[in-house]
């Protein structure tokens, strides 16, 4: 029950082998739950899709911890996340403009304002996809930071990954190589 309250904590810091292992877990749940699903005869459908709807949201509150957690090991702030959804924010805003530009062309021809828009547009798109993309690489293959940040201690196990060899005090109180 502790390591489950952790899991759903946005607190602290998680290294890449943490992150792996818990996105491992998350994908395979929500892929059990679509399978049984799609398999559930038996249950009322209601009783299944309620209970499914109850551990996705649990899922995604555990997948957006752990994405938090994973920016801290970085030095970086939670609401980074919100980041990732500037495409789908874009995707949106082009619906609606190109609509908008289909609307006004039949009232007046402006082919090259339609051009410009559009070019500008997808140019800015492309930008705003680069984004999220380069977070992403960040989480999943970036060490973290090696020592304390403002977000907690370094992840157990960290420090013997980015240094084979620490210094640790000795019983006198000398430092010393250990390896």
């Amino acid at each position: 029950m502790k390591n489950l309250l952790k899991a759903l904590s946005f607190k602290g810091r998680i290294g890449r082998k943490t992150y792996w292992l818990t996105m491992l877990c998350v994908y395979t749940a929500l892929s059990l739950i679509g399978y049984f699903l799609q398999k559930s005869s038996t249950a009322p459908e209601s009783v299944v899709k309620y209970f499914a709807a109850v551990v996705v949201l649990f899922l995604t509150i555990m997948f957006v911890a752990t994405q938090s957690k994973r920016l801290h090991d970085l030095g970086k702030p939670a609401p980074w996340l919100l980041l990732m959804f500037a495409p789908s924010i874009a995707s949106y805003y082009n619906i609606v403009e190109v609509g908008n530009a289909f609307h006004r062309a039949g009232t007046q021809t402006n082919d090259v304002s339609l051009l410009t828009q559009g070019l500008s547009f997808h140019l800015l798109y492309a930008i705003m996809m680069l984004w999220p993309l380069w977070l992403a690489i960040q989480i999943m293959f970036f060490r973290g930071q090696p020592s304390a940040n403002r977000f907690g201690e370094q992840p157990f196990g960290q420090e013997r990954e980015s240094n084979p060899k620490t210094l640790m005090p000795a019983e006198d109180n000398k430092l010393q190589y250990s390896y």
